[in-house]
């Protein structure tokens, strides 16, 4: 997040205002098991919907929409939506795994950022994500770098990668970007379950990040200090009044929203996109989420923290 938009959060905050200036929307689910998320999807709805939201978000305050699952839908679909998007002045962030920016072709100098999840070494990767994943990834950066356009790495932690995060970090340096490390949430998912990392392990790898934010790699650290010693006794956090549904909210490829992607709230007691006071129903999301749950996601924790006036240092404020 560039200062300018830390600004307008920070503004918010004093004014007491809670508007959104961020949106994720997922306009279709992953295949990938590793990325499954709660709650089923019974039917995404047509993307050429979404269109119509776009004005809608600009009139609440949004200034930046991240776009998962932008890969899974034709070009035919996913123009006109970068097209609005940047017609009405929001910027746009999208995640890949590897194979976002060959199925976009030309489209993708619409984009602004790119977040890439990326999980370990090409093993590692490959195994959780897909074969090949990993190799995708690396062209992709070296494409945006090529390009210009801005990227950086999510990496969640899990117990194949949680003694090689030092690999990652120096993937990060050589390309010039940061990474984000997050806990993993399984939400009950046997699969997730079985990739959690010991706890004595994690705690040890934490150890590791806190010391490199003290050396030369600091700066490719997404996490603040103060964000990793939140998540150090994962999955048992400290409470946090949490920014989503307020600064923050997500909206499911079925066209439900949520105060944010990681919410456990029953479909059935969701607001959706094709009801038409749904713009009025945003006001009671972060009802649905009065105190953080813990999950310690980079991007959503570190807004939370700035939000609620925790010490982050200034030059951090750009990796929000």
């Amino acid at each position: 997040m560039k200062f300018l938009q830390a600004g307008k959060i920070f503004l918010r905050r004093l004014l007491g205002r809670q508007l959104p200036f961020s949106v994720k929307l997922t306009l279709s689910e992953s295949r990938i098991q590793y990325l499954s998320k709660p709650g089923s999807i019974s039917e995404r709805i047509p993307v050429n919907i979404f269109l119509d939201v776009i004005p809608e978000l600009k009139k609440l305050g949004v200034f930046k929409v991240i776009l998962e699952g932008l890969s899974e839908i034709p070009v035919s679909e996913s123009g006109p939506l970068l097209q609005e998007l940047i017609k009405n002045g929001i910027t746009i962030t999208a995640t890949s795994y590897g194979c976002l920016l060959d199925s976009l072709g030309e489209l993708r100098n619409k984009l602004d950022h790119v977040n890439f999840l990326l999980d370990g070494t090409e093993e590692v990767n490959d195994r959780l994500f897909f074969p090949g994943s990993f190799s995708g990834i690396i062209r992709e950066m070296e494409t945006c770098d090529t390009e210009g356009i801005r990227f950086h790495i999510t990496t969640t932690l899990n117990r194949l990668n949680i003694n090689r995060l030092t690999e990652i970090v120096d993937l990060a340096g050589i390309y010039g970007t940061f990474v984000g490390f997050q806990p993993l949430k399984h939400h009950g998912i046997t699969f997730l379950r079985e990739l959690e990392p010991a706890k004595a392990e994690f705690k040890n790898a934490l150890d590791q990040l806190m010391m490199m934010k003290t050396t030369a790699r600091s700066g490719f650290i997404r996490n603040s200090l103060t964000g990793l010693l939140h998540i150090y006794s994962s999955p048992d956090f400290g409470k946090l009044s949490c920014s989503a549904g307020k600064l923050f909210f997500s909206i499911r490829s079925d066209g439900k929203i949520t105060p944010c992607e990681f919410s456990d709230q029953s479909p059935s007691d969701l607001p959706s996109i094709t009801e038409q006071d749904w713009v009025k129903k945003i006001a009671g999301l972060s009802d649905m989420n009065e105190y953080c749950n813990g999950c310690g996601f980079c991007g959503e924790l570190e807004t939370n923290l700035f939000h609620n006036g925790k010490y982050l240092p200034l030059l951090h404020l750009g990796k929000l």
